[in-house]
């Protein structure tokens, strides 16, 4: 399988082949690369992934970290490793989103960088499809995001 960018023949730079084709060995689905060097300051590239559970997201981290570890490759900084409904791993050069799926579609990035370039990734048919997956958040989350736009519900760490 040969992963190209969307305006160039030119496959992808070697660091983000050996992301999706991680990401691709995990079951992740609907990945998607954006090229950001001109919108953000701090990157060139963003990759998204959805998993179908938090299980599945922590499977799909590790093997995106043990895959760029095998190439030499250490990221600067991770979050969201103590849940993984929303997983961060910082290379420098690019970053790597692993979402649950439902928490993918709640803060939806794609959309709030829609001026960012897309690469065109060969997705195989059975990952590129996300109807299956759950879209209900998890309890946990909605009641973080009512309190985010509700003042009743925020807690006062003063008060």
């Amino acid at each position: 399988m040969t992963i190209r960018a969307a305006t160039t023949a030119d496959p992808l730079p070697a660091h983000l082949r050996t992301v999706v084709e991680a990401i691709f060995d995990r079951k992740g689905r609907a990945p998607s690369v954006l090229e950001v060097t001109d919108l953000l300051g701090y990157t060139d590239h963003l990759i998204i992934v959805s998993a179908r559970s938090e299980r599945h997201a922590a499977g799909i981290t590790d093997g995106i970290v043990a895959a760029l570890r095998e190439v030499g490759r250490r990221p600067i900084g991770m979050d969201g490793l103590s849940d993984h409904r929303w997983s961060l791993l910082d290379y420098g050069d690019f970053i790597v989103h692993v979402f649950h799926h439902p928490v993918r579609l709640h803060y939806d990035l794609e959309s709030m960088l829609h001026e960012a370039r897309r690469l065109h990734l060969d997705v195989p048919e059975e990952l590129a499809a996300t109807d299956d997956l759950e879209t209900r958040m998890p309890e946990a989350m909605e009641a973080v995001s009512e309190a985010a736009v509700d003042p009743r519900l925020r807690l006062d760490p003063f008060g």
